[in-house]
């Protein structure tokens, strides 16, 4: 069947949008979407990008960008491979047939110059999952996608505190969350790091401090740029074996002679100043699980919506308050079993460390008890009665986190330039299929009806 016919808005053209981009207001919030079609029979890849960055870093668009060094390219192309079962390294990759439909979905972010208007400093992780759900289903009604085939959630950095809220948005709308891709992001469990300092505060209430700086994001770029200096060959008018571009096409930037921004082999994704000023941007604090969040005020000065929270800054119409549940809301009312079939991606660059050593245990954690959790009393009943079927499950879910988790060379950016992207894709292929599997295993261990 097809979705329902849903609203639409028509916003007047922005000259600083990308080609593609869409302007939206989404439950009295801004948003930018962008989509690119597939096979319609293949499933949607929704990516949601994280803290400070617009969704353009997964599909580019920036004068003289080459759409190979980006992500939704490679979804939509499909690269092909054939990895060994169960493992986590990939053999040869090859450009295959149109494959999945893509979405990628902007928060509220205060950007210079502006895209969307900067309303929106109080926005919240609930508020992003309805609003990431709510565009996602207008369009497909647009693009006339069955709501059958699913989607896959792509979540990269901060907006692993997405899935909870965006699944059950999704599902108060019809689809299905039919897999969970995390690239190298941070599921919304507590105590995992301490908070940062306070962040500053835009004029607007935005933030874009903490954890997070320009020089870190662009020391991420800039490690993309040197690793995916192998997918160009230094040989005048010729291409690598990896698909790589020419070595010698200036085309790609503007500044291809500023030593700052190409690497041996000219394959520079995004110049440094136009990554900062057209992809990245302040975002609402309540979003970052940083133990604070925006509080708007009434006309004579009250704050409002701040529960028992402490009131620490203020600026122009609202404050910054300590929150502790900010970020956690909706996953604090959620049980691991209900979130949809999770795997992660994660890099191994010591530039980002955090999640190359950890992103593997968090989501293996999520991964085992979501299985687990979908055993029913019935079916434990079951195994306890027949241990040999028992052990069996449990050996499956022990090893599901091997299966379902996989590292791919870089660091936060991992998904950046072609090597990285053509990789990506590649793997969001394997995992879709790996799952499949797991399930299919499981299913049939438990004596499940397999036509449900």
């Amino acid at each position: 069947m097809d979705c329902d016919p849903g609203s639409s808005s028509s916003p007047p053209p922005n000259p600083n949008l990308y080609d593609g981009e869409v302007l939206w207001t989404i439950n009295n919030a801004p948003t930018i979407t962008y989509f690119k079609r597939g096979d319609t029979n293949r499933p949607l890849c929704v990516l949601i990008p994280g803290a400070a960055h617009l969704a353009r870093i997964f599909y580019g668009g920036h004068k003289s960008h080459d759409p190979r060094d980006f992500l939704a390219h490679w979804l939509v192309t499909n690269p092909t491979s054939n990895p060994k079962s169960g493992s986590s390294k990939l053999d040869s990759m090859t450009e295959g047939e149109a494959g999945y439909n893509i979405l990628a979905i902007s928060y509220p972010l205060e950007t210079t110059p502006p895209l969307m208007p900067s309303t929106r400093p109080d926005f919240t992780v609930r508020e992003w999952g309805v609003q990431a759900a709510e565009a996602t289903k207008r369009v497909m009604d647009r693009e006339r996608l069955s709501c059958d085939v699913g989607v896959i959630l792509l979540v990269w950095s901060m907006a692993g505190k997405i899935i909870a809220p965006f699944d059950q948005a999704a599902r108060a709308r019809g689809f299905d969350v039919r897999l969970v891709v995390s690239l190298n992001s941070t599921p919304p469990l507590r105590g995992l790091r301490g908070n940062p300092p306070r962040p500053a505060v835009s004029q607007a209430g935005y933030v874009h401090g903490g954890h997070v700086s320009d020089e870190y994001f662009l020391r991420q770029l800039r490690e993309q740029r040197a690793i995916n200096s192998c997918a160009s060959t230094s040989t005048s008018g010729s291409e690598s074996v990896d698909g790589g571009k020419n070595s010698n096409n200036d085309s790609k930037s503007g500044n291809s002679g500023n030593s700052d921004n190409t690497n041996g082999s000219g394959s520079i994704i995004v110049p440094d100043d136009i990554f900062i000023k057209e992809y990245t941007g302040n975002f609402p604090v309540g979003l970052a699980a940083w133990g604070l969040r925006w509080s708007r005020q009434d006309q004579d000065g009250t704050t409002i919506n701040n529960g028992n929270s402490t009131v620490h800054s203020s600026s122009n119409g609202g404050k910054m308050i300590d929150d502790p549940h900010a970020g956690y809301e909706v996953y604090d009312e959620t049980t691991i079993k209900d979130l949809p079939p999770m795997c992660a991606l994660y890099g191994d660059s010591p530039a980002d460390l955090r999640h190359s050593a950890g992103d593997r245990s968090m989501w293996a954690f999520l991964i085992s008890h979501n299985l687990m959790g979908g055993i029913n009393a019935k079916e434990s009943r079951f195994l306890a009665e027949n241990p040999e079927v028992g052990k069996r499950v449990i050996k499956l879910i022990h090893a599901a986190p091997d299966r379902l988790c996989a590292e791919v060379e870089g660091g936060h950016h991992f998904f950046l330039g072609e090597k990285g992207a053509k990789r990506t894709a590649t793997w969001v292929i394997e995992m879709e299929k790996r799952m499949q599997e797991v399930k299919r295993e499981l299913d049939i261990l438990l004596g499940r009806d397999q036509t449900r």
